[in-house]
């Protein structure tokens, strides 16, 4: 059987590609077009492709990569089961790890008293139909060691991945899975942490070296195809295959009904009904009742609505940073965080929270792993070309945070470590949700409230202030007992009639008219020259153009108008501009003149007055106990907090001043005596 399989698949080649080959070149071979040639050499390709590809790669010297539809043998890491071990299948998911290049020892040369010897080496990873060799170094019959001739053995690239199942492929709940994967040859350093891909290639199984035998085999795809997709082709791959489905149901509750029966005569022409006709007839979805469908079971300001709709939209411009990133700072239970899960599921987001989160878990991370340093993704690069979501953005360490700088703003990562220098790609949105130093804002400056770095600040293009100050109780309590009576089913619907709606507005590419460029600047020239909420930098005008260029996106324009302009500096205005009668006032240094407003110089003199008491407190707390207590050497931080009512970021940044005063040593949260 096998050698008829080789004359089949060696003859189909030979017609498919006419004349000479090139050595070791790597050919590509559809599955389509072979299933219609030959369907039984298809279905043995991807049912038992080891014994007899490999012949024929070998007779041939080339390398087969396979695409096509691979039916029932394609599978995420989650989906795939023992039952396709030694199969060809295809595997869809993100790149998470990747090791070195390694050279591996294909055929090996040996030399003694002038008389060579070689050696072919087949492990466990290798495609092959002949039996697997051992790794003994090759000796004569006096078992004398032969000398290895470098220069003269055959070696081939190897690299180590490591893919995981993409979060719109999880389970709610449920750990994403991950797999491991081979490439060889020219199939190495073709991919990068944060690559979403579709790999094809054999899956199997080695036991070498493994003392957990027979309970565990350590399994890896061989991979022999590679395709790089990005998010919005994988979207679009969704959407039609949720399009089609619901396509089919409506054909197949009409056949019930005996509606189409009778007009088409035969049920085999269902097939010929295409599936993009069905939701455009059905559609309801417009740019005047879009909102409707964001956040439909929150009630909240329809300004922060749209601009979560623009971010999901994004920006099409080749100049700056496409991704507009927004922050919700605000009080809680103000449904920040159901916002950010409705984002979550809409758009298949990353998520994560500040406190659980590290500098190197939201950026990269060189991990040491046999000897060997591996190169692995945070949540930020698994967020490339989508929206990271980040709850608890306040309680970020502030060391972490500075990582967020060069992510933020040039929307990739540098990774300098360990003799390892790369970039990658981290072109997420971030949606980010915090609360104010005190839990909840109150009658006090803004700027003693928010304890995130200006910096930090100005990256963000929209800021909310979400206040609940009892002004829409009755609307919220509506609201609510509406969301327990309707459907779910209806919710499923209005996210799907959605995402058909960003999709198709994702489409445009519109351009800047000079008239609306002056209007950007005019604009912006006169914020700078007053007194706004929170700093406005030049950073300002970049927000301005991509919330231009993602409303005329949403209007489904070609061209950025007055209209979207207008449509971006109400937004910019909403959260920038301090309205009359706020009791948060975040004042700067006017551009034109050298002092600063009273209530501000007033204000920041009270500060420096209460963090000096505040520190006198400290440094008594710590006397007092050294007095009750001569014999102990140490204080615990939250013994401290016990003994004075100020809140605990506020006592450690006091102790951390402290230590770098050498008064005290402050780890974790142990405070060491100094003689």
């Amino acid at each position: 059987m096998a050698d008829f399989l080789v004359l089949s698949l060696k003859k189909y080649v030979e017609e498919r590609f006419a004349g000479p080959l090139k050595s070791n070149e790597r050919i590509t071979l559809s599955l389509d077009d072979i299933r219609r040639m030959d369907r039984e050499l298809s279905a043995k390709i991807l049912e038992e492709p080891i014994s007899f590809i490999p012949l024929v790669e070998d007779e041939l010297n080339v390398k087969f990569s396979f695409v096509g539809s691979f039916g029932e043998y394609q599978h995420t890491p989650s989906t795939i089961t023992s039952n396709f071990l030694g199969k060809m299948v295809k595997v869809e998911g993100i790149i998470t790890s990747l090791s070195n290049i390694k050279p591996k020892l294909k055929k090996s040369v040996h030399e003694q008293h002038n008389a060579f010897y070689s050696k072919e080496y087949r492990d466990a990873t290798t495609l092959t139909a002949f039996p697997l060799t051992n790794t003994v170094v090759p000796q004569t019959l006096q078992n004398e060691v032969l000398n290895f001739e470098y220069g003269f053995s055959t070696y081939i690239d190897t690299q180590a991945v490591t893919i995981q199942e993409m979060p719109e492929n999880t389970k709610p709940g449920a750990m994403p899975r991950s797999m491991n994967v081979i490439l060889y040859d020219d199939l190495t350093d073709s991919l990068k942490p944060g690559d979403r891909v579709v790999l094809a290639g054999i899956y199997k199984t080695y036991c070498y070296n493994n003392t957990n035998f027979p309970n565990y085999l350590p399994t890896a795809l061989i991979v022999n195809h590679v395709e790089n997709k990005n998010i919005k082709q994988i979207f679009e791959e969704r959407f039609k295959k949720v399009t089609c489905e619901r396509t089919n149901e409506y054909t197949t509750q009409l056949n019930e009904n005996g509606n189409i029966s009778n007009q088409m005569g035969d049920t085999n022409r269902h097939e010929q009904i295409p599936c993009s006709n069905f939701p455009d007839g059905e559609s309801t979805v417009t740019s005047e009742n879009v909102l409707e469908y964001v956040a439909p079971f929150i009630f909240i300001s329809p300004q922060i609505k749209k601009a979560i709709l623009l971010q999901m939209i994004g920006s099409e411009n080749d100049v700056c940073r496409r991704s507009i990133n927004l922050l919700l700072l605000g009080d809680p239970s103000t449904a920040k965080s159901q916002i950010l899960r409705f984002v979550i599921n809409t758009m298949n987001a990353i998520s994560t929270s500040g406190k659980g989160s590290t500098g190197v878990g939201l950026t990269a991370s060189i991990v040491s792993d046999k000897n060997e340093r591996r190169l692995e993704a945070g949540a930020m690069v698994l967020a490339d070309n989508s929206i990271i979501c980040i709850d608890e953005f306040d309680k970020i360490n502030y060391n972490d945070s500075v990582v967020l700088h060069e992510v933020m703003e040039q929307q990739s990562i540098s990774i300098n470590k360990a003799g390892i220098h790369v970039t990658l790609n981290a072109r997420a949105a971030v949606l980010a949700a915090a609360n104010p130093v005190y839990g909840n804002f109150v009658d006090d400056a803004l700027e003693k409230q928010v304890k995130i770095p200006e910096s930090l600040l100005s990256r963000f293009d929209l800021i909310f202030l979400v206040i609940d100050d009892g002004s829409f109780d009755s609307q919220i309590a509506d609201q609510v007992l509406r969301n327990h009576s309707s459907s779910s089913d209806l919710q499923d619907d209005r996210v799907f009639d959605l995402r058909k709606f960003i999709f198709e507005c994702k489409k445009y590419k519109p351009r800047m008219r000079k008239e609306s460029a002056q209007f950007i600047i005019d604009y912006y020239v006169e914020l700078r020259r007053t007194k706004t909420r929170f700093p406005a930098t030049p950073r300002l005008l970049d927000s301005l153009i991509r919330l231009s260029n993602a409303n005329a996106r949403f209007r489904k324009s070609n061209t950025i108008d007055e209209v979207d302009v207008k449509e971006a500096i109400n937004m910019v205005e909403h959260c920038y501009t301090i309205p009359k009668g706020s009791l948060f006032k975040r004042m700067k240094l006017d551009k034109h003149g050298t002092e600063m407003s009273v209530d501000v110089e007033n204000s920041r003199n009270v500060v420096a007055g209460e963090a000096s008491n505040a520190t006198s407190l400290i440094k008594e707390i710590i006397s007092g106990y050294r007095e009750e207590n001569p014999d102990s050497s140490f204080l615990s931080l939250n013994d401290v907090a016990a003994r004075c009512e100020l809140p605990l970021e506020e006592i450690s940044r006091i102790l951390t001043e402290l230590d770098a005063e050498d008064i005290i040593m402050f780890k974790g949260e142990t405070i060491i005596f100094l003689n």
